[in-house]
């Protein structure tokens, strides 16, 4: 068998093993079998419900195709949940993480094709060696890309608010322009421009529910590694042209609703959605129950736990599970969570992990 063949192998091996904290490599296998340099880090996706036997193999197609480029990866599918071993050169940087965002949550879109929920996705702390990876720490993406980026939660909200009041008034041609001006305003140094990609996506996703599929069509890391903040603005310009072309009217509250489904983390808002949409809050009150059955509070509240739950599932902290599931203060969330579900989220991680190992 060839090398590279063993290698991956081995690999795919070490995740399962990795995942249920059983196997050192060191331990298992001669000095020398797993690389020394270069940087790790481990990413799941959890499905909502269990990916059939014979969609395992496409899963792990889909995750070295969306990566290719970007870095090695070995992925393993089991039942709801995929996972993947990545390794670069450095997956610390601006640019990396970025692209490992990026990859990261097509990945998770194509997943949540044919289920009811998105894939929840947790990115693992970048260790520095291969046996590093079973002390490090695995947390949510919105927590993970929070934690790195440059650009402050404040920074965040305006670009945010600016990008999809252009897209409201479909002046996309302003949109690229607008992040050339902030750029070059707050200069270019350390990669900065890598931190608008997620910002920008995440913007389109809120206002237009916009698939990865077109966001991503004509992002060019090569480019972007070459030529910087000009190349990122080059794609946003032909993004948002490609978007003009091809928008037509769509439902505001189905797209409220789609934005809720893909981050219920964001700062929602009754009287700012409304605001957002030209409507009355009263008005918007009675258009989200109309259409969607219950009251805004009561969907957004229901989405809420559910992420919650999810990321209690694959073990994280309370104050981690608070911030990925909107909840400003982590008692605020323990208080709700236990009202909806009519146990104490300390309790149902518990239970959830018993259940793991039976």
């Amino acid at each position: 068998m060839p090398e590279a063949q063993v290698l991956a192998y081995l690999h795919r091996h070490y995740v399962a093993w990795l995942l249920q904290g059983q196997w050192d490599p060191e331990l298992s296998l001669p000095e020398g079998t797993y690389p020394t340099d270069g940087e790790w880090m481990l990413v799941t996706w959890r499905c909502a419900s269990p990916l059939k036997r014979a969609g395992w193999s496409a899963a792990e197609a889909l995750v070295e195709q969306r990566f290719a480029g970007v870095c090695d990866v070995w992925p393993l599918c089991r039942g709801e949940q995929v996972s993947a071993l990545a390794m670069a050169k450095t997956l610390s940087t601006p640019a990396m993480q970025a692209m490992v965002w990026v990859a990261a949550t097509a990945v998770a879109e194509e997943l949540s094709g044919a289920g009811d929920s998105p894939a929840q996705v947790c990115l693992g702390d970048v260790c520095q060696s291969y046996t590093a990876l079973p002390t490090a720490t695995l947390s949510e993406l919105n927590v993970w890309w929070t934690v790195r980026s440059r650009l402050s939660p404040q920074e965040r909200r305006e670009h945010r608010k600016r990008i999809q009041n252009y897209l409201k008034k479909g002046q996309y041609g302003h949109i690229s322009g607008y992040a050339a001006r902030c750029l070059q305003r707050d200069g270019q140094r350390d990669g900065a421009y890598w931190y608008w990609i997620p910002l920008v996506m995440e913007s389109f996703w809120m206002q237009t529910s916009t698939p990865m599929s077109l966001l991503t069509a004509y992002l060019d890391n090569a480019a972007i590694l070459r030529d910087g903040a000009d190349a990122m603005v080059a794609w946003l310009h032909k993004t948002c042209a490609e978007l003009k072309r091809t928008s037509v009217p769509d439902d505001p509250i189905r797209r409220v609703m789609d934005s809720i489904s893909r981050d219920c983390s964001l700062p929602y808002s009754q009287t700012n959605l409304a605001e957002g949409l030209g409507l009355t809050p009263a008005y918007f009150s009675r258009l989200f129950e109309r259409r969607a059955g219950v009251r805004f509070t009561d969907y957004l509240t229901r989405a809420r736990i559910e992420r919650a739950q999810q990321c209690l599932r694959g073990g994280a902290s309370l104050g981690e599970v608070a911030q990925a599931s909107g909840f400003q203060r982590k008692s605020y969330f323990c208080e709700v969570f236990k009202k909806q579900t009519g146990m104490t989220a300390l309790h149902y991680r518990a239970m959830h992990r018993k259940g793991d190992g039976q």
